[in-house]
Order: C-alpha cells, then sequence, then structure tokens
C-alpha cells in the first residue's frame, strides 16, 4: 500500500468523505482582476455563495421587490473578475461544474468576496465538458456585517424582519470572524510585532482565534500559547489540527479575531 493509499485509509476510518477533499490547484488556473482599490479581510471558503442564475443586478431587483425594507441597508461592492480554467492533465477527471466552483470560492474567499455571480461558461466541443467559468465576485453587507450564503440565497425569495435578520447576521459575523477583531495593519512591522505579542499574551491557551496575515492567509483555530521567539502557537481547526499545531510570526499578523 503506497502513501495515497495509507492516507486515503486514516481519512476515511476518521469519517472523512474523500469527495470533499480540496481540489489541487494544478487541476486549474485561477486569476483574479481587481476593479477596485478597496480591501478587505479574507473570508472563509463556507462564506462565498455562488449564484449561477441571475446578475447581481437581478439579485438586488428581486430583494427590493420582497424585502423593501432591508434594501436600503443592504451595501454591495463588486471587488473584480474571477475566471477559474480547468487544464489539461492526465489527473483530471472532473466532468462537472463543482470542481471549477470550488476553487472560485477559494480564490474569492482570499480578497474578501462573499458572492459570486457567474458571467460565462465556455465548454469543450465535442464533450461539452465545462473548462471555463468567469465570474463577477461582490462583497454584499448588510448594514456593518458580511451576508452569508443562506441570507444571500433567501432574501429574494423570502419576507424577512429587519430585527431577525440583524440577529442572525450579527451571530453568524461573530461566529465566523469573531466577536472581537483587533486590526493591526496600519502599524509599522517593529510597533506591529510588540502589539500584536502584548495582545496574545493576554489571550489564554486554547481560546479559539482567527488570524488574518499579511499574505492574505486566514488562521482559524485554538490558541496554544507564544514560545521564547514571540512565535504565535495555533492548533487549527478540522482534521489537521489532530495532527501538528502551526506557528505564526507576530509581525506577519494584520487582525487578531477572538471567536466564540
Amino acid at each position: 500500500m503506497n502513501f495515497r493509499n495509507y492516507v486515503a485509509v486514516f481519512l476515511l476510518a476518521a469519517g472523512v468523505s474523500l469527495v470533499s477533499l480540496p481540489i489541487r490547484a494544478a487541476d486549474f488556473r485561477v486569476q483574479f482582476k481587481p476593479l477596485t482599490d478597496a480591501t478587505y479581510d479574507p473570508v472563509d471558503l463556507d462564506s462565498v455563495h455562488v449564484e449561477e442564475a441571475a446578475t447581481f443586478k437581478e439579485w438586488m431587483e428581486s430583494v427590493k421587490a420582497v424585502n423593501p425594507h432591508l434594501a436600503g441597508d443592504i451595501s454591495a461592492q463588486v471587488l473584480g473578475t474571477l475566471q477559474v480554467v480547468r487544464l489539461r492533465s492526465s489527473h483530471d477527471r472532473f466532468e462537472s461544474i463543482k470542481p471549477l466552483v470550488r476553487a472560485a470560492r477559494a480564490e474569492a474567499a482570499l480578497w474578501g468576496a462573499n458572492a459570486l455571480y457567474l458571467e460565462d461558461t465556455a465548454v469543450e466541443e465535442g464533450t461539452g465538458r465545462p473548462v471555463e467559468l468567469t465570474f463577477l465576485a461582490y462583497r454584499v453587507q448588510y448594514k456593518e456585517w458580511v451576508v452569508c450564503p443562506a441570507y444571500l440565497a433567501a432574501l429574494p425569495y423570502n419576507p424577512l424582519p429587519d430585527y431577525f435578520v440583524a440577529q442572525k447576521l450579527q451571530q453568524w459575523n461573530s461566529d465566523h470572524f469573531g466577536r472581537v477583531k483587533i486590526s493591526f495593519a496600519a502599524e509599522q512591522m517593529r510597533a506591529r510585532h510588540q502589539k500584536v505579542v502584548e495582545l496574545m499574551g493576554r489571550i489564554k491557551d486554547g481560546t479559539p482565534v482567527r488570524l488574518v496575515l499579511r499574505n492574505g492567509s486566514d488562521i482559524k483555530g485554538s490558541f496554544s500559547g507564544l514560545d521564547q521567539d514571540d512565535l504565535i502557537w495555533v492548533r487549527p481547526a478540522g482534521l489537521s489540527g489532530f495532527l501538528s499545531h502551526r506557528s505564526i510570526r507576530s509581525e506577519d499578523v494584520e487582525t487578531v479575531g477572538i471567536l466564540n
């Protein structure tokens, strides 16, 4: 049994479906072209909604018709165009659109986009297999809160009271991005290092945290402490947390969120 088979057996024994494992980035070419100078913290993959049947304009018109009392507090910023191309590879056996969509969601999350609207689809001649998708990526918020996928899907069709939407989105944002969020993005390197170390030194081991790094990485997990070199140690959420800890340089941290 080779190493890959050992890994597969281990994951199956742990109850992890192999179908849900990430598609290799090498299977696709992903290109994001910004359309604004506005920048946002990354979101996680599960925060990105994909709309294949409607444009953003059509979505917004439906929201105004069904939930006019909410529409005035919805803001949207188009962040860029996102193109995913399936590469020809001996390993590429995927026939559906799903792997392309997942690759697009992963890239959109890095840019802080929580909504993707499909603009164009190219298929392979002869097979009809989807080989290229083009999306417009948006940051959609209700008041100060990122709108989660469930509500992006529901708002055009289901009338909802404003107090209910505010309560649910506030809770969802707190669970995903932290009830306390502190940014160090404007700090110079040495000052950032000192302030991050001071903050993390006050956080108890085992506290769920979310760290956004300068390179756009988004790390969630349990805080495991600082070492003598001021490295931040985090046990990542999910299966990888059972196998290893991760160390992060304090000067690489842009924001710290304390999760519920």
